[in-house]
């Protein structure tokens, strides 16, 4: 007789952790709350540092008209941008903060903001010319895609190791 047989035993541990396992993943709310606090950080750090690449600068002029020294970046002014496009809460005045069970996102609602994210042109009524370069604040890179991969992968991670 040419009959083979085998035996699996522990399927239902197998089955129970798999379960377990996707039940962890329906929820991810721990990795998008890592995420939305590293984007949130990321994009802190950009506006602070001047750009990534850098900013254009601001003009002497406008520079005088609004007193901010030669040190203070392009985007930096009251701070209210910056802290309207970085909160990780609801409640920040301006911000588009909010976490949804399959996502989140993080913006700003202030005055100026779409100015200031892709540039603006103008005339006014006298002529004058307006001419203000884009100074992209929120955006993902490569390397913060990468970031977010880790943490979605340290979240898969954390969750196998609570099936052992």
């Amino acid at each position: 007789m040419n009959e083979f047989e085998m035996e699996i035993v522990g399927v239902d541990e197998l089955v129970s952790g798999l379960s377990r396992l996707g039940e962890g993943l329906s929820r991810p709310a721990p990795a998008l709350n890592r995420m939305a606090n590293y984007y949130a950080d990321r994009t802190k750090e950009r506006m602070t540092r001047g750009g990534d690449p850098r900013y254009p600068d601001i003009l002497p002029a406008s520079r005088k008209k609004r007193k901010v020294s030669k040190t203070t970046p392009a985007l930096w002014d009251s701070g209210g941008l910056i802290e309207s496009a970085t909160a990780t809460r609801p409640g920040v005045a301006d911000s588009l903060y909010s976490m949804t069970p399959d996502g989140f996102t993080e913006g700003t609602a202030r005055p100026g903001a779409m100015r200031h994210q892709k540039g603006f042109k103008k005339r006014d009524a006298k002529g004058r010319r307006y001419n203000e370069p884009a100074r992209p604040f929120l955006v993902i890179t490569k390397s913060d895609e990468g970031a977010m991969a880790q943490i979605s992968a340290a979240y898969v991670d954390d969750l196998t190791k609570a099936l052992r």
